[in-house]
């Protein structure tokens, strides 16, 4: 009898544990259907393995379909994750309010950790998204906009834990995916935000696989979080924190994004190509490189002033020689675009050659355009396109929104020819610089090896930071400062 109770005593006791502790798994999307499996299998098997006798309950939405050796993966891991589906707009939907549930009912001082792991976009110009969108079906061969996928926002995340905070309840949040910079708005005084990379670069596996193979019972976010940056010497990423030092951190590093901006023709990853054609549209100036360079030299010699070697610290020299030498390479070639004209192409045409009928025929017709959209189009083929529907079609409705297309495609066929006219350097501009940043050294090693030696200096300066902030709070008579990076244990 005795033993039957200490049975159930154990039994209970583990219940509660596995409640008080929620890990949640998301991703695992947007790899080729294809493939045997996903490239975010190695950072799962790592997280199984840490789940296995933890204390910690999971749920997991990961694998939005194909792949059978995830699917495997996952079955195996049944025992130690009940609670597991493949991943998909309708499962995303259903862990957050999984989430929302459990941050509503969990008690004071229960832990949410929430994992994301999946392929993750740009933030762009939408200006109402807090954060950024990940994959949650289907596959997009752009790594910047991940256009065709099906994807959602984590926004909803930000409710969740604002309910967490409130309740009382610990929650902090990783985000792996490339981009993920783009959540540590997610952050609040109570909350723990972490990225594999900024808000403007990709990502790399070797970050996540670090950071999962490094969950310990007893770690806290904090010190997992630093290990595996100080070890992830595969990528050109910058692993980002929301601690008081990590913000600090970040603004003093935050220049460096356009040094580790690279062309790999192996990945499709094309985040040079981008920076350039910004850089050289949207400025008058010549040389942002060098503008960007001394923004970035000035801020480190700043921040190591009140280091022992201040600005004549070895790591940050030889880390400086890199960025210096990379600036030389991306001026040489803006030199070269802004010689062909490539400066105008963020200028903006309002064609008023389209006629008030043409309008009125089809209200949906936009009027003005980039010189970048212009000279990209073959409005020529376009003209004759419509012009061939136009002459087919019985319905006079649709035949006059066809003809208003020809007089839109028309106006844009003149339009490119004078700009060409004016500017014959813009003839084959994107062939042309694609060749010319293609054909540039290996700019993947170049920003490795920047981002290698940025290890250094990160730790350098967090270090710093963080002890700052501990000694100006102890001089006001403070407290240690709060970090819940660092109160979140495993």
């Amino acid at each position: 009898m005795l033993a039957l109770i200490f049975s159930l005593f154990v039994v209970s006791a583990q219940a509660e544990s596995g409640a008080m502790k929620q890990f949640y798994i998301i991703g695992g999307a947007g790899d080729p259907s294809n493939t045997a499996g996903t490239i975010f299998d190695p950072a799962f098997k790592n997280i199984i393995n840490f789940l296995s006798n933890s204390g910690w309950q999971a749920t997991v939405r990961f694998n939005s379909g194909g792949h059978p050796d995830t699917q495997k993966l996952m079955q195996d891991s049944k025992n130690i994750i009940p609670d597991q589906a493949p991943m998909s707009i309708n499962a995303f939907n259903d862990i957050l309010v999984q989430m929302e549930r459990a941050a509503q009912t969990l008690p004071p001082g229960a832990q949410m950790l929430v994992f994301i792991d999946s392929h993750g976009a740009e933030k762009g110009k939408d200006q109402n998204l807090l954060t950024h969108n990940i994959v949650v079906d289907g596959y997009s061969s752009n790594l910047n906009t991940l256009e065709g996928s099906s994807f959602m926002n984590l926004d909803g995340l930000q409710k969740i834990i604002s309910i967490a905070n409130r309740r009382g309840v610990k929650i902090a949040v990783a985000d792996m995916s490339c981009h993920s910079g783009n959540s540590l708005p997610l952050a609040t005084e109570k909350t723990c935000v972490i990225s594999a990379t900024g808000p403007n670069l990709y990502a790399t596996l070797s970050f996540a696989e670090n950071f999962t193979q490094r969950l310990r019972l007893g770690q806290n976010l904090e010190s997992v979080f630093l290990n595996a940056r100080q070890e992830d010497l595969n990528g050109a990423t910058l692993p980002m924190i929301s601690t008081p030092a990590g913000k600090t951190v970040w603004s003093q590093e935050q220049a460096l994004t356009g040094f580790l901006a690279y062309r790999d023709l192996n990945m499709g990853a094309n985040k040079l190509y981008n920076l350039l054609l910004q850089d050289v549209s949207n400025c008058s100036s010549h040389n942002l490189p060098m503008a960007r360079l001394m923004e970035l030299t000035k801020n480190f010699e700043t921040a190591f002033s009140q280091l022992p070697n201040g600005a004549h610290d070895p790591d940050l020299l030889a880390l400086e020689k890199l960025i210096q030498n990379y600036q030389q390479l991306q001026s040489e070639i803006e030199q070269q675009l802004y010689t062909r004209g490539f400066s105008n192409l963020s200028k903006v045409e309002t064609l008023a050659m389209l006629s008030a009928d043409s309008k009125v025929k089809n209200k949906n017709l936009p009027n003005s355009y980039s010189w970048e959209e212009i000279i990209s189009g073959h409005w020529s083929s376009n003209v004759s396109y419509y012009q061939d529907l136009a002459l087919k079609e019985k319905n006079l409705s649709q035949k006059k929104s066809y003809l208003a297309e020809v007089d839109l495609m028309s106006a844009l066929e003149q339009k490119q020819k004078q700009i060409y006219t004016e500017f014959p350097g813009l003839i084959g501009a994107r062939e042309f610089m694609k060749e010319l940043v293609d054909g540039t050294e290996d700019t993947w090693g170049i920003v490795a090896r920047i981002a290698i030696a940025e290890r250094k200096v990160y730790q350098k300066l967090y270090d710093f930071n963080r002890k700052k902030a501990e000694a100006d709070a102890k001089n006001a008579g403070k407290g240690v400062p709060y970090n819940a990076c660092q109160d979140f244990v495993l």
